[in-house]
């Protein structure tokens, strides 16, 4: 590309098999897709396209980066075997509030073998102006510790880098690599054994990527980014980011605990979205995820966020009880988990293991393709509604699903609830307070049996 050339690349794919040199012009392909596909070794220059940025790249051949690049799109192999894409430690994968940047199933839906990336990426996760708690994984196998990747290194109640990283505070105050002491931390990680949260003893101690286990799961307050340093300040959107290798391929095991009482964390691994209808066992009405919606005022005293329940019948995942980020505004899908999201699992009878492999990844399609069988069973559902100066809001819910291959006991297909901080509904059967009862055909002497709870 000379340097009073303009080359502009826009809703198509340019295909690259030879040496790419730009002496100054403009090569744009924020808005399109750059295939590399030579018969030997490509490098992608550093400067080679305009201001560093592409939306789509799909790696055909062994490729090197050499210099800062951000991916706003998709990541992608082409159909070829035992390719690597190294990156150099300049990959970014960008997220911002209209898209995250994500790698597609480098075997492409296991046709394909041995293709991998290979070196550091900063992976990004974009949040909202909310100030939330949020449930959220690591993509990275990064060797990190939390100041260093969610705090930016920035030291006590610094913002070096405006609009990344968060403030973390905790009982450890400031020796500990909090930003400030409090006797509630504001990053905790899941105890099964007790169905607790419990604050991370540290932040300068504690790698954020815990090795033994590759998809670990965090729960953050999160205020804005480092410049909101009081609680009643306005919060502000900000990315958290992590530098590591990132995480492909099939993961270890998680065991999901007994019994159905017992809740484990787990983390979406991938830099990319995954559908839930694609894991490993594959899901039936057994099946219970769980959950954190900040988006939703349910359940929660000071409006920050609340579980939502996914039960999984008729070839689908169904969110009890619904509205925030699966109502209007938002209108999310529930059988998909996003990049930088986890989820807690429900027990069944016994132990378990949940595989994550390459497949599990979305493909980017609509929800046109979600299946809708003839036959669906009947459900039942009870919200619970606050009405103040006008306003109705949906404080929590319940449902029922119905059906001959259910039964009228406390079974592993029935989900537990776990309890929000506000007001609480529940279905209660055999002592058990329950989320989503699965039911036998109902008869005319059938009764359903509601717990209220938290009431102001």
């Amino acid at each position: 590309v000379s340097n009073t050339s303009t080359i502009t690349v826009n809703n198509s794919t340019t295909q690259i098999a030879g040496v790419i040199t730009n002496s100054g012009g403009i090569f744009d392909v924020t808005n399109g897709t750059v295939n590399m596909n030579g018969s030997s070794a490509q490098t992608i220059p550093n400067a080679a396209f305009y201001t560093n940025k592409i939306l789509n790249l799909i790696i055909s051949n062994n490729v090197t980066l050499a210099g800062q690049d951000s991916l706003t799109g998709v990541l992608s192999f082409g159909p070829v075997n035992s390719k690597t894409f190294t990156t150099g430690g300049y990959l970014t994968l960008k997220s911002t509030s209209t898209n995250t940047a994500k790698v597609a199933d480098i075997t492409n839906g296991n046709v394909n073998t041995g293709n991998v990336v290979s070196g550091n990426v900063y992976t990004e996760r974009y949040l909202t102006a909310l100030k939330k708690w949020r449930l959220l994984s690591i993509p990275t196998t990064t060797t990190q510790n939390i100041i260093a990747a969610w705090q930016e290194s920035c030291g006590s109640n610094a913002n070096c880098v405006p609009g990344y990283g968060t403030q973390i505070t905790g009982a450890g105050g400031t020796a500990a690599g909090f930003d400030v002491y409090t006797a509630s931390p504001s990053m905790k990680t899941y105890v099964t054994a007790t169905n607790s949260w419990v604050g991370v003893p540290s932040t300068n101690g504690t790698q954020i990527n815990n090795v033994s286990n590759n998809t670990i799961a965090y729960f953050l307050f999160v205020r804005g980014d480092r410049s909101v340093t009081s609680a009643f300040a306005s919060p502000t959107a900000i990315n958290l980011r992590t530098y590591g290798p990132i995480k492909q391929g099939s993961q270890a095991a998680i065991t999901i605990a007994s019994p159905p009482t017992r809740y484990t964390a787990v983390g979406n691994p991938y830099p990319s979205e995954i559908d839930l209808r694609n894991m490993n066992p594959a899901p039936s009405p057994a099946t219970k995820i769980y959950v954190w919606d900040a988006a939703s005022t349910i359940g929660s005293v000071n409006g920050y966020g609340a579980y939502q329940t996914l039960t999984f019948s008729g070839g689908t995942f169904h969110p009890t009880p619904g509205g925030g980020i699966y109502g209007g505004g938002h209108n999310q899908n529930p059988v998909y988990i996003e990049s930088g999201q986890a989820f807690l699992v429900g027990g069944a009878g016994l132990p378990y293991n949940i595989n994550f492999a390459e497949t599990i990844k979305s493909s980017g399609s609509s929800s046109s393709n979600l299946v809708t069988p003839e036959g669906m069973e009947q459900d039942l559902t009870a919200n619970l509604y606050t009405v103040a100066s006008g306003d109705t809001t949906l404080m929590d819910g319940v449902r029922e699903d119905i059906g001959s291959q259910y039964c009228n006991c406390l079974d592993e297909d029935d989900a537990y609830k776990i309890l929000n901080g506000g007001e609480n509904v529940s279905f209660e059967r055999d002592g058990a307070l329950l989320s989503v009862e699965r039911h036998y055909t109902i008869n005319d002497k059938d009764t359903f049996y509601l717990t209220i709870g938290n009431m102001r």
